[in-house]
């Protein structure tokens, strides 16, 4: 599959991570947020290949920052909080969790 969609999910995984969790009551700031969905979205895609001794994408790429970015709005900045909604419906879970685990498990 493609490296976008598999980005694309990933970081959308990251952001409803934590809106789900640590942003729940919305009283983060948007940079804290932010820097946490990027954390959360790509922390073992960061760590698994630098491990093992490889180069990960998340360093040698701006794509997936640029994901995190779309992900983020989508989630977290849309109005009435549609995108949230629209995340949590079972068959874009479905699709999330397929792709980032493709993600994860991207060259290995």
């Amino acid at each position: 599959f493609s490296a976008e969609l598999q980005a694309f999910w990933m970081a959308f995984q990251g952001a409803m991570t934590v809106r789900r969790g640590a942003n729940k009551d919305r009283n983060l700031t948007w940079f804290h947020a932010f820097m946490l969905t990027v954390v959360s979205s790509y922390a073992g895609a960061i760590f698994g290949p630098f491990w093992m001794g490889r180069p990960t994408s998340m360093l040698s790429n701006d794509l997936n920052f640029a994901s995190c970015i779309v992900a983020f709005v989508f989630v977290n900045q849309l109005p009435f909080d549609m995108g949230f909604k629209i995340g949590n419906f079972f068959p874009i879970k479905f699709v999330t969790t397929i792709f980032a685990q493709l993600f994860r498990a991207m060259g290995l």
